[in-house]
């Protein structure tokens, strides 16, 4: 009788694990994306339930919408006749879909700024060519509209623009000087904006640091070059509490003849409170800075490493710009980061990775989603870095140089068109959650399912 009791409750548990048990979540991943061709996403945000990506597949503009395991819900690729190159480097959220903005290229022209509004399954809603750009780097959302910012045609001026909300322009200027300028990334402030990247105007031969504060219609408030005697950038910047954190990379204060990333901690009229420089003996770069709740996140690529072609990177910073923790991500080949973001539960990237799947050995897009340490359990592409952090003495110097309006009907419509192309998905990691379900058995026994991966099981009472 005990054992008929005892057979009954094995296969009564049995049973009930087919009615319960399911693929468990994966929380965290790294995956890579593309063609046989070369691929990268230069932004990444978050939605409610994944990501959207923006960048390159091959010679296409390219826009990827995944879900929170990293599975591509859709993805569209933007090109026209005759075969020009597409790219996007930013891309924002709107009320009804996003907004990507990069650039146009025509084999017999200059590239062009280009924007484009898609809905919220990535399907044409407008697109804009504006040629008095060379290339968008940077998008916000206003209250009416968007501001982009970049360099103009030729390479030669930075780069701003303010659209309504079908990409009419209000007003676009340049900024720089006699020789090359270039802006990177730009923030919305209370008051105006702050756009920063580099300037070869004003400096000693090199490029320098660059920062401008603007009001709301685009005039300088003010501007600043920061750096040394060699080349010095700015490539991302963030607002803080009481000023502004910009991150980049520097020749001046570098390893030898290399560069390091670069941090410079600035209050709200430009000064400088800190700087450090961050790497090894070889040429290390931030290309992504956010604010944290306790410090900040940057990153980029790392080559002080024994991987040739570099890996991701990304530090963990406390306040005062002293390393919290640092880690690299890569394999045999080239790898990096351009976007970051925080979420819910971590952090979200994305960038490039040497191929993952390509037999012609060309890059697929990179896409990371981290725990709070930046971490995917058990991921052996994950290693801790060796980056040190020293102190530079860039200079401050102010700049006194005012814009130039740019006329407003320099736009037109362009007339890219989307494909689906097959992507090739390669999960290089991931890690799954365990989910315990209670079940309440004969005899006051509770007992315990656990999910992991797909299923298993515990009991206790």
């Amino acid at each position: 009788m005990k054992r008929d009791l005892m057979k009954m409750i094995f296969f009564s548990l049995v049973a009930s694990l087919f009615f319960i048990a399911k693929p468990a979540k994966a929380d965290h991943w790294i995956k890579a994306y593309g063609l046989d061709s070369y691929d990268e996403f230069n932004s990444i945000i978050k939605i409610d339930n994944g990501y959207i990506t923006a960048g390159r597949a091959g010679n296409n503009a390219w826009i990827m919408k995944l879900n929170e395991e990293g599975s591509i819900d859709w993805q569209k690729s933007y090109s026209g006749t005759p075969n020009p190159g597409f790219g996007f480097n930013s891309i924002i959220k709107t009320d009804d879909g996003y907004v990507a903005a990069g650039m146009i290229h025509f084999a017999v022209d200059e590239p062009d700024g280009w924007i484009i509004k898609i809905d919220e399954y990535g399907d044409i809603v407008w697109q804009k060519i504006y040629t008095d750009g060379h290339s968008i780097k940077s998008i916000i959302k206003t209250v009416d509209g968007y501001v982009a910012a970049g360099s103009t045609s030729g390479n030669d001026d930075g780069w701003i623009i303010k659209i309504n909300e079908n990409g009419t322009i209000a007003w676009q200027k340049r900024y720089g000087g006699g020789n090359y300028d270039g802006i990177y990334s730009i923030i919305k402030t209370n008051n105006g904006y702050v756009a920063a990247g580099y300037t070869r105007s004003f400096g000693a031969n090199s490029a320098d640091a660059w920062i401008i504060k603007l009001n709301e219609n685009g005039t300088i408030a003010w501007q600043k070059r920061y750096g040394g005697d060699e080349d010095d950038w700015i490539t991302s910047i963030t607002k803080t509490d009481d000023g502004y954190v910009a991150a980049g990379y520097t020749e001046s204060f570098g390893a030898g003849e290399d560069y390091d990333a670069w941090i410079i901690k600035l209050d709200e009229n430009g000064n400088i409170v800190w700087q450090y420089r961050y790497g090894g003996d070889k040429k290390d770069r931030i290309n992504s800075i956010i604010k944290t709740d306790d410090g900040y996140l940057a990153a980029g690529k790392i080559n002080s490493t024994m991987i040739e072609g570099g890996d991701a990177w990304i530090m963990k910073l406390n306040e005062e710009g002293d390393i919290i923790w640092q880690k690299r991500y890569g394999g045999d080949n080239e790898d990096e980061i351009n976007s970051i973001i925080k979420t819910d539960n971590g952090y979200g990237a994305a960038g490039r990775t040497g191929p993952a799947m390509s037999e012609e050995g060309r890059p697929d897009g990179f896409v990371l989603n981290l725990d709070q340490d930046g971490n995917v359990n058990d991921c052996e592409i994950i290693q801790t870095s060796h980056a040190e952090k020293y102190p530079t003495t860039a200079q401050t110097n102010n700049i006194v140089q005012d814009s130039v309006d740019l006329d407003v009907n320099h736009v037109s419509d362009s007339d890219a068109t989307i494909s689906d192309p097959d992507i090739n998905i390669y999960t290089i990691c991931k890690s799954v959650s365990t989910v315990a379900v209670p079940l309440f058995g004969p005899f006051g026994y509770l007992v315990l399912i656990t999910l992991l991966g797909f299923f298993g099981y515990r009991k206790s009472r």
